[in-house]
């Protein structure tokens, strides 16, 4: 059982001075915590005998003492301390006998600043009416002309301390937590953000009908609307505790009510693994910029990796991990809106229900992941997010293969000794040198695969699907092809032609054919594997909808886009029906959708659905901020398709600027992007700059297609009759 070192601390000091009930005062201090009192009894038994050595300072000239009298109150004991104010338990007598908590500003402190953060502090206590919230009693000044507060004394621990001290189980720590979310809602209400939460300023008291938590020390509270309490701490300085701070107050930006959310969610990672996100120890002696910075920036862990495996893990994983993790999102509109929010959703956990959080998507992750590390995504990194993209997705779908232990066991020995080993120093076992690039990695993967995995067919189908898959993102797109042609005829020879896992891995070399810009083959794959996937699946499975939209792709590519829409139009009726209008599956459908639009002359059609769907999506650059160029060029060749070569040409320039600092400008989707481009110069009657893009298109389609392909053959086509660029 850990003790709270602070709270023994205070405790001592209090009990220490010799006016003090010790007895009595600890009685009253801290009741139940039996641990607590002995730990404070050791240290006062150790003070005696030391004599005077420890004896408490009398404190800066003008400092309260025990016995003082601060109004109607008798000082007794200190029983807290902070930055410019003293905490006192104070005896009461007239109109009534009881112990009260009195807040008093510290001589040398009161200056405008504190008076005003004082009267904050009084008039944000007094607005609220609260079982949880301690209640004011009296306000006004010494006889030293010092302000002080007189209000409810609360005798109970930090919630942290109170739940190690009893040992409680989650869901009672969870209950608890319930009510203090409940507690906060309330000050919400009446218009006041505390800011610091955290869990000595959450103590908890036993009452009569259980444990009651105390929501305490509102001297830094914010009021977020005009009222009585509206003087506060100036906006722009950095408020509160390190460990509890959200990332905008890191910033020293104004605090709304999403700040005590997110500080609740440190709270509830706390209550659940007994460390805070950011953990303390890590942050010690670290400068203050570096700690803000780790404050703004570093993600929190799920809390179930921060126990060890057993039954609390399993418990904590999924549900509570995505309740946590929701409340402590760095960007504050993907938090929970309200503490009540949050409050209802740890009660569906303990009621079994379904929890409204979810985990990020695949999108925003990824988006995130681009942010932090834009320099190694620009060297590569987005294709070693596609391998293991293509891992989990490999893995969904081939239902033989995740249930086998050996098959999943060969696949990561295999990963480990052919892939991982790569970058090791040449001559040692697999090593290819420290610099070796990932296709050489994938070349020698490759080569190894058959034997290495003998006997194992379905591991071999899997990783070749996961090599099919990154060879398509790069210039090797035939190599793609190959591999996922590869993993068809393994997984058909041993699991048959209708098997869910044979029907994915053909909807994955549809994909492969797709990106190499062989549409006319995709489409042949797809056009018996549709309704094959219908029959097997259901028109409604994940895997049956994507191989739709790349059938509508594929016709589109391969100049059918009358039978694209056929098959586009029924399915984004069906997504909207069943995902909701703003589902990432039904927004990719429409823009598919609107790319045959432009083909079949209902280009006016095509550029409402880019534009509707661009502007609700520059709103959105956490989920879509990747996309956004793709969907610029698409409303740029939908502009062009109605004539309006003037407001196409930035659209597309801007698309070819951002894809070219992505992903280089020999990219094949930078590529495909110039053609239309350059076709939007000739419109617009600028043939030279039309000749420059041509030649840009025909420079990366050759690289990444071939000098022999159609797109390549036309685009040079294009070129010459533009004629040369200067």
């Amino acid at each position: 059982m850990s003790l709270d070192p602070v709270r023994v601390k205070e405790l001592f000091r209090a009990a220490a001075v010799p006016p003090a009930d010790r007895d009595g005062f600890l009685a009253v201090a801290c009741p139940g915590q039996d641990a607590v009192r002995r730990r404070v009894g050791e240290l006062l038994a150790c003070h005696t005998a030391a004599g005077r050595f420890l004896e408490p300072a009398d404190g800066p000239p003008g400092a309260d003492r025990p016995g003082d009298r601060i109004g109607r109150f008798t000082l007794r004991a200190v029983v807290g301390e902070g930055g410019m104010g003293t905490v006192w338990a104070a005896d009461q007598t007239d109109p009534v006998a009881r112990l009260v908590a009195v807040k008093v500003v510290r001589p040398g402190t009161e200056t405008a600043a504190a008076t005003a953060r004082f009267e904050a502090e009084r008039q944000a206590l007094a607005l609220m009416d609260h079982p949880a919230i301690p209640k004011v009693f009296d306000a006004g000044r010494t006889p030293a002309g010092r302000p002080f507060l007189a209000m409810e004394f609360v005798p109970g621990g930090p919630i942290t301390a109170h739940c190690e001290d009893r040992r409680l189980p989650p869901r009672d720590r969870l209950r608890l937590f319930v009510r203090v979310c409940r507690a906060v809602h309330h000050a919400h209400q009446k218009g006041i953000v505390h800011r610091d939460l955290k869990p000595a300023n959450v103590l908890v008291v036993d009452g009569d009908g259980g444990p009651e938590p105390k929501l305490i020390d509102f001297g830094v509270a914010r009021a977020v609307a005009p009222g009585p309490a509206a003087r506060a701490t100036a906006v722009g300085v950095v408020i509160g505790t390190p460990e509890y701070m959200a990332p905008e107050q890191a910033d020293g930006a104004a605090a709304d009510t999403r700040a005590d959310v997110y500080a609740l969610g440190v709270l509830l990672y706390e209550l659940l693994t007994g460390t805070t996100p950011l953990a303390r120890e890590t942050l010690a002696g670290q400068p203050l910029t570096e700690v803000l910075r780790r404050v703004r920036e570093e993600p929190a862990p799920p809390p179930s990796r921060r126990l060890p495996p057993g039954r609390l893990a399993r418990a904590l994983r999924r549900e509570l991990d995505w309740v946590v993790l929701k409340a402590l999102a760095k960007d504050r509109d993907r938090r929970y809106p309200s503490a009540s929010e949050l409050a209802a959703d740890v009660a569906r956990y303990l009621a079994g229900e379904v929890v409204q959080a979810r985990p990020p998507g695949r999108w925003y992750r990824a988006a995130t992941f681009a942010r932090r590390n834009r320099v190694a995504v620009a060297a590569g990194v987005a294709v070693a997010l596609a391998l293991a993209g293509g891992t989990a997705a490999a893995t969904a779908g081939m239902l033989a293969a995740r249930r086998s232990a050996a098959t999943t066991r060969a696949m990561l020995e295999f990963v480990d000794d052919r892939v991982f080993s790569a970058a090791r120093p040449v001559g040692v076992e697999g090593g290819l040198g420290l610099g070796v690039k990932l296709t050489d990695v994938l070349d020698a993967a490759e080569r190894h695969l058959a034997d290495d995995l003998a006997g194992q067919p379905l591991a071999e189908a899997q990783l070749r699907l996961m090599l099919g898959r990154t060879y398509s993102m790069g210039p090797s797109r035939d190599k793609g092809v190959a591999q996922c042609r590869a993993a068809v005829r393994l997984c058909a020879a041993r699991l048959g032609d209708a098997h869910p896992t044979t029907l994915f891995s053909r909807s994955e070399l549809a994909t492969a054919l797709t990106a190499a810009s062989r549409h006319g083959e995709a489409a042949e794959q797809l056009e018996p594997l549709v309704p094959a996937l219908v029959a097997r699946l259901g028109p409604d499975h994940d895997v049956t909808t994507r191989a739709a939209q790349r059938l509508g792709s594929a016709y589109t590519g391969s100049g059918r886009a009358d039978r694209a829409v056929a098959v586009l139009e029924p399915l984004v009726e069906r997504l909207r029906a069943r995902l909701g209008p703003d589902d990432p599956q039904v927004v990719m459908a429409e823009n598919r959708l609107a790319l045959a639009h432009c083909q079949t002359g209902r280009g006016a059609e095509a550029v409402a659905v880019f534009e509707r769907r661009l502007s609700w999506m520059r709103q959105r650059p956490d989920d879509f901020g990747p996309f956004l160029p793709l969907l610029e060029a698409g409303l740029g060749e939908a502009y062009l398709a109605v004539g309006r070569a003037g407001d196409a040409v930035p659209l597309l320039e801007g698309s070819v600027r951002t894809l070219s600092a992505a992903v280089g400008p020999d990219a094949l989707e930078v590529a495909g992007i110039s053609v239309t481009l350059g076709a939007a110069y000739e419109q617009a009657g600028r043939p030279t700059d039309a000749a420059a893009a041509y030649r840009q298109a025909v420079a990366g389609l050759t690289a990444g297609l071939g000098t022999e392909h159609p797109r390549t053959v036309a685009a040079a086509a294009r070129l010459a009759a533009a004629g040369p660029a200067p």
